[in-house]
Order: structure tokens, then C-alpha cells, then sequence
């Protein structure tokens, strides 16, 4: 059991060597920098702040409103209206309809006598 107490003492150590040899680093690199190297890294940091700033502003667009147009078997329009605010009459129509496609938010279907 001492072992290993023993080595984690060791492992310890080695570690906060390591810690204080890249802190040294760090701090001796920083220092060498020249004036200009050091404002274009404030600058760097500043258009960062900038770019996050902007992302963070931008909102996001919510889903569309999806409007469905129904037609009859001659192209007439039977039903239309947005999706979320059919009647219960309008949602009959519309589920008795076959899909055709989908331009922008605007679903199409057709209703087939069968």
C-alpha cells in the first residue's frame, strides 16, 4: 500500500514540474512578442468579440407557415389555408387528398374521385 502512495507522490510531482516548465514557456514566449505582434492580437481578439457578438444577435427564423392548396380532378381549387388553422371540414378534404408537391411553404395535393 506505501507503493503506491509512494508513486502517486511521484506522478505528483512530476506533474506540477511539468505545470511550472509550460507556464515558464508561456510567460517567456508572451514576452518576446513584439509591439506590433501584441495589437494584432488585440485586434484578433477584438474582431472575435465582434464576430461573436453577430452570431449571437442573429435570430433564428422560426419554421414557415405551411399553407396547403387542394385541387379538384379539373385543377379547380377546392380548399386552401394554413395548415394549423383548418376546419374539421377543410382537414377531411385534406386528408382525402393525394400530395404533390412542395413549392416554398406551400403544399399541394389533388383529390382523385375513386
Amino acid at each position: 500500500m506505501k507503493s503506491i502512495g509512494q508513486n502517486k507522490i511521484i506522478a505528483l510531482i512530476a506533474l506540477l514540474l511539468v505545470g511550472s516548465i509550460l507556464t515558464s514557456v508561456k510567460a517567456k514566449s508572451l514576452a518576446k512578442l513584439s509591439p506590433v505582434e501584441i495589437e494584432d492580437q488585440a485586434y484578433l481578439e477584438e474582431v472575435q468579440a465582434y464576430i461573436d457578438a453577430y452570431f449571437e444577435s442573429i435570430e433564428i427564423e422560426e419554421e414557415p407557415i405551411n399553407i396547403v392548396k387542394v385541387f379538384d380532378e379539373n385543377g379547380s381549387l377546392v380548399l386552401q389555408g394554413k395548415m394549423g388553422e383548418l376546419s374539421e371540414e377543410a382537414l377531411k378534404i385534406y386528408r382525402q387528398a393525394d400530395f404533390l408537391s412542395v413549392v416554398d411553404n406551400t403544399c399541394y395535393y389533388r383529390l382523385n374521385s375513386r
